[in-house]
């Protein structure tokens, strides 16, 4: 039994190995990753983004280079901002016997927790320069009352 739980963690830390090298940096300079596959690896993951709690408001930025406006589709509630974006390009071309098509998909959603509850409905986005920003006003706390414990 030993012996086979031996293998199968050879078998992972080899795969890792294998990714791990397949993701350094001269490796995809040199070119020799599948150019398909390198093109896509952006698109994967998550922007660069911050959020950051002032005295009377929370401000979201994150960074989506190369993204058209129309794209980013925004969800702000009481205490979670919502960003995603979906972009799509086809485009054929059909010449004497040739017949081309290319398309190509781009996208992601995050959802992020607020520090404190803030107001929707005062929401104010703005995108310029590849940098998306979402301001929101701090719901006022409510006032304390005390009670008597009878």
């Amino acid at each position: 039994m030993a012996d086979i739980v031996r293998r199968r963690r050879d078998m992972f830390d080899e795969m890792r190995r294998i990714f791990e090298d397949a993701m350094a940096e001269p490796f995809f300079k040199a070119g020799k990753f599948l150019p398909a596959v390198r093109e896509f690896m952006p698109a994967i993951g998550e922007p660069y983004a911050d959020m950051v709690e002032t005295d009377k408001e929370v401000v979201f930025t994150a960074e989506l280079p190369g993204v058209q406006k129309d794209k980013i589709n925004l969800n702000v509630t009481e205490n979670r901002i919502e960003v995603s974006v979906e972009a799509e390009e086809k485009e054929e071309k059909k010449a004497e016997g040739i017949y081309e098509y290319h398309a190509r998909y781009e996208g992601f959603k995050s959802s992020y927790s607020t520090p404190v509850p803030v107001d929707a409905d005062k929401a104010k986005a703005t995108y310029k320069n590849g940098v998306l920003e979402i301001r929101v006003p701090k719901l006022e706390a409510e006032k304390k009352k005390a009670i008597k414990v009878e």
